[in-house]
């Protein structure tokens, strides 16, 4: 799948912002942020030190037809997933509240 063979290519990029995954500031994944076709729902850390915030940011501001949203957390932790059981709890249900208002519309 060219995609996924892209995006890993992106991901293993020696450009870098500082930290690892897709770069913030260049490459092809944020040449085509204004090509999101479908609902999109972005979870991310402010403190993610895998991916760069910026790069959600980026793309919740490149997507002009309101198909992006994104939900910021607090935490210092890439997967939101794994946090202490109250947190989780509250990410998941943020992300269940998301997905029904999403297929709602």
């Amino acid at each position: 799948q060219w995609y996924q063979r892209r995006v890993r290519e992106e991901l293993l990029s020696t450009q870098s912002t500082g930290s690892s995954g897709i770069n913030a500031e260049y490459g092809w994944a944020n040449e085509n942020l204004d090509k999101v076709q479908v609902r999109t729902a972005i979870f991310h850390g402010k403190g993610d030190d895998i991916c760069d915030i910026e790069g959600s940011r980026a793309m919740l501001a490149a997507n002009k037809n309101g198909l992006v949203e994104m939900v910021t957390y607090d935490y210092n932790y890439h997967s939101l997933m794994h946090l202490m059981p109250e947190d989780s709890k509250k990410v998941m249900e943020d992300f269940m509240e998301r997905i029904n208002s999403m297929l709602s519309k």
